[in-house]
């Protein structure tokens, strides 16, 4: 029986029980009875209406935490702002499970693990000196000039370096097949360079190039600008000042 039709059982009975039956048990009971309803369900709805003097499912006490509310402060302090702890650690720490660190810091504290920023570390000269030119530049550059800027990316067409790929399933790692056991990298493998133009209107079109070494500049000035570039600025920046 599903929630609301108990709910639609219970006021039924109790409207029974108070109207029709004028507070009888075993009148309210023969009636539910014909309808094929057990003596102890009727009964104990009538009782819990009777103490509880609602129809309604309460709030139950359930199952006792395991992390008291004091201790659930104290982790939260702890972990606010901190990063190398491990919900491990933690719940070796509290002697929990890791997953009741992780359930109650999600369920009762507004602390969730954020995946950390790569940025330059400056010492407290060069954060200066960067404020100081990357000031130069904003005032150097008109304020209707567009940026394109391009970069290119070259990935391995072995797969060795994909995260999936790290681990590897055997029942004796002696038997296993090298290309299998071993992460295995060729000098001057094949590999893929995609390259792209980017700036606030839009980007161009990628250009996808096979080779075992880096770009020439000859691929560079034919594939990429006269190809690919310049067709991206007639597009978006034929009339427009823009920087590259």
């Amino acid at each position: 029986m599903k929630k609301d039709e108990r709910e639609t059982l219970r006021l039924r009975v109790v409207n029974f029980y108070h109207d029709a039956a004028c507070g009888d048990l075993k009148t309210t009971w023969n009636f539910f009875k014909r309808q094929g309803y057990c003596y102890s369900t009727i009964y104990r709805i009538i009782q819990r209406y009777l103490q509880c003097k609602t129809t309604k499912d309460l709030p139950r006490s359930g199952r006792p935490r395991k992390l008291s509310d004091k201790q659930m402060k104290t982790m939260a302090c702890n972990l606010n702002n901190k990063s190398g702890i491990s919900h491990r650690a933690l719940s070796i720490h509290y002697d929990v499970h890791y997953r009741t660190i992780g359930r109650n810091l999600k369920q009762r504290t507004n602390i969730r693990p954020r995946k950390r920023i790569k940025a330059p570390k400056y010492v407290k000269e060069q954060e200066k000196r960067a404020q100081k030119n990357c000031g130069y530049l904003y005032r150097l550059i008109p304020k209707n000039c567009f940026i394109i800027m391009d970069d290119e990316k070259y990935f391995s067409l072995t797969g060795v370096d994909i995260p999936g790929n790290a681990w590897y399933y055997t029942s004796d790692p002696s038997t296993a097949p090298a290309n299998i056991k071993y992460k295995q990298h060729q000098k001057f493998e094949p590999k893929l360079l995609v390259w792209l133009a980017i700036s606030a209107k839009g980007c161009s079109k990628p250009y996808i190039h096979k080779s075992k070494t880096a770009v020439t500049g000859d691929v560079y000035s034919k594939q990429c600008i006269q190809r690919l570039l310049i067709p991206f600025i007639d597009q978006y920046h034929s009339q427009q000042e823009f920087i590259f």
